[in-house]
């Protein structure tokens, strides 16, 4: 996709690729008017906590790869364990069943399954280092849709209904997030409006980041803890720092790839399946086979259950000894927090490019008061306590599957790409990299190409065609013994959203169908 003059020669501004159309309209507004790549994902982020309240907040956090001019940046501005533990009478943490149609789940939620925040110091931290526009006018899309409202897509509304018991375990959560029936939860097609949040982005545009280190907010969060059996106090608000990391670079097929690099563990483990693909005798002109796939996914999977232990020598081989020691270190000491997320993409018309990745758990349950969001679970998740819930480490930056990338091609095309879809955002990644490396590839069918992941002995794959997979040969060649054919394009496999610049200055962008995702070319 893209714009031309009256010559025919390509004019070029942007694009965006988001996980809702009021999120990429918010990008889209800022690009349009001037601001750079920074500017328009500040403002898709903000969006996202109005639109899509279940995987972004306020009270939770990311990470973003920035590509600039002069060079690649990562931040971590994910969420850090308390500094003090509550007395186990005091915490409020429990259980609730989130119930997908198919299957349940347990999640736990409370105030005691928050984690300290760094939404607000990520954001802030990315726009002083590269944003061009005041944060008032990054806001204000946001603060419009929340104030005026927005109809609930059916995609929203599936959420909302998954993870009921999370928005209707608060009196204040019932009232912004209730339906026409008093016992249910927005539907589609319903208007969501939350001023208070509104009022909170402007609030934050004007009095900057020290409200959520010393400020208003951080004392309304802190109270809120203090109310509701929470462990997070004065403290933890004040030494929140944002890390600025060095990216991991990933070469596979002529291209490079700059992601998130340890403790966070998505990035190697895409690293790993791509050295994989290059390593292994697997495919012809049209790409890994479906038993290929499988292969390379099971023995990323068994690299990743013995990242406590000695790496394998392809992973030793992969990654260089001052990273593998960082990467080991990081699976023993930092939990794994791999749960609801969304991703926003953009590349502007000077070819700066971000890729954020945002999650809130699910959120807590509680609203902060006047506030119009929830902090994150991040304390309440099982996969991040591998010793039991509730024995996680005080004061540790939480480690995640998220891995926001920049792709550089040989031939100078440019992506910007990510994935919300817990431990499925490795494999949906890889795939999709693996597939824009192809000769000839697009954007829209490397992403709505179908998928597959390996999660214990399980393959799981998109099959519509019904052609189904070799199993014999999927077996013989990995651990796999059960097999679950999906027969249309699932939410499971994850969502991934992206945008690419092509070599000759042209624009692709995509929103994956699985996760509603949206995108938009701004053309000069």
């Amino acid at each position: 996709m893209h714009g031309q003059d009256g010559q025919g020669q390509i004019v070029r501004q942007g694009a965006v690729a988001a996980g809702h159309e009021v999120t990429v309209s918010a990008a889209v507004e800022i690009l349009a008017t001037g601001g750079n790549a920074v500017d328009a994902a500040l403002a898709a982020c903000f969006a996202a906590c109005v639109v899509e309240p279940v995987l972004a907040s306020i009270g939770g956090g990311g990470f973003a790869t920035i590509r600039t001019d002069e060079d690649h940046q990562v931040f971590d501005f994910f969420a850090q364990t308390p500094r003090r533990r509550a007395p186990k009478s005091d915490e409020a943490f429990f259980e609730i069943e989130a119930d997908f149609g198919e299957t349940t789940q347990a999640f736990h939620i409370g105030v005691g399954a928050a984690a300290t925040p760094g939404f607000v110091p990520g954001l802030y931290a990315l726009w002083s280092r590269h944003g061009s526009l005041p944060m008032s006018e990054i806001v204000a899309p946001a603060v419009q849709a929340a104030r005026e409202g927005v109809a609930v897509n059916e995609y929203q509304a599936y959420l909302l209904g998954v993870v009921s018991p999370i928005y209707r375990h608060d009196p204040a959560s019932r009232r912004i997030f209730g339906g026409a029936s008093r016992h249910s939860l927005l539907a589609t097609g319903e208007i969501l409006q939350n001023p208070e949040l509104a009022d909170v982005f402007e609030h934050i545009a004007e009095v900057g980041v020290s409200t959520v280190i010393e400020g208003d907010l951080a004392s309304r969060m802190i109270d809120c803890c203090r109310a509701h059996g929470g462990h997070l106090g004065a403290e933890d608000f004040a030494t929140y720092a944002v890390h600025e990391r060095e990216p991991l670079i990933v070469e596979h097929a002529g291209a490079r790839l700059f992601t998130n690099p340890p403790p966070s563990s998505g990035g190697v483990l895409i690293a790993f399946a791509l050295a994989m693909i290059d390593a292994l005798p697997i495919g012809g002109p049209s790409g890994p086979s479906l038993a290929d796939w499988a292969a390379v996914l099971d023995v990323t999977r068994r690299a990743r259950m013995s990242v406590s232990g000695d790496l394998p020598d392809a992973l030793a081989e992969l990654l260089d000894p001052d990273t593998r020691r960082a990467f080991a270190a990081s699976l023993t000491e930092n939990p794994l927090a791999p749960r609801g997320t969304t991703h926003i993409s953009v590349i502007d018309r000077n070819d700066m490019a971000v890729a954020v990745t945002l999650s809130n758990g699910e959120g807590c349950g509680v609203i902060i008061p006047g506030c119009g969001f929830m902090l994150n679970n991040m304390l309440g998740e099982e996969d991040i306590n591998p010793g039991g819930l509730g024995r996680w480490q005080e004061n540790r930056r939480m480690a995640s599957m998220m891995a926001p990338s920049i792709l550089e091609q040989a031939d100078g095309g440019l992506t910007a790409l990510g994935s919300g879809g817990s431990n499925r955002i490795r494999t949906a990644m890889t795939q999709v990299i693996n597939r824009l490396n192809r000769p000839g590839s697009t954007l829209e069918d490397s992403i709505a190409a179908p998928r597959s992941h390996v999660e214990g002995e399980t393959f799981f794959f998109e099959d519509p065609d019904g052609q189904d997979v070799d199993r014999a040969n999927v077996s013989a060649r990995s651990d796999v013994i059960d097999f679950k054919p999906f027969r249309a394009p699932s939410m499971f496999f994850g969502g991934v959203h992206a945008v690419r610049r092509l070599p000759d200055g042209s624009i692709e962008a995509a929103g994956d169908p699985r996760r509603a995702g949206c995108a938009h070319v701004v053309d000069a």
